[in-house]
């Protein structure tokens, strides 16, 4: 009876099953502990104080199916303009490094942008 409970509990939650499964896949792909704790600190006090085990426990129970941004692992700023043709001017920028990084973590994430060209 409790394997069966284990076996069919639904690990990522997916808000009404439309989520396709290549944005649920990004996610994991870009996930960095470090980097989701700093995006998220409701979730590092939900950590902290023990609510959950991980940031990555969280990710995987709600994060990923709210859209949120994941980190920057393989992230390369780069190929993230190169694939979006109307980022081009974030090059002219001082610093199109974290123009580039700033864009995804705030808008490119929950838009479902490409990160390679």
């Amino acid at each position: 009876m409790l394997l069966n409970k284990i076996f069919s509990f639904n690990w990522t939650k997916v808000p009404d099953g439309n989520q396709d499964v290549e944005a649920l896949l990004r996610g994991y792909s870009l996930f960095n502990e470090a980097d989701y704790l700093l995006a998220h600190p409701d979730v590092a006090l939900a950590v902290s104080d023990g609510t959950f085990l991980s940031a990555l426990q969280h990710f995987q129970l709600y994060g990923n199916a709210e859209s949120r941004f994941p980190g920057y692992s393989g992230f390369n700023w780069d190929d993230y303009i190169k694939a979006n043709a109307d980022l081009a001017d974030f090059r002219k920028d001082g610093d199109p490094e974290a123009k580039a990084k700033k864009h995804f973590k705030e808008a490119g994430y929950a838009e479902g942008r490409r990160i390679r060209p």
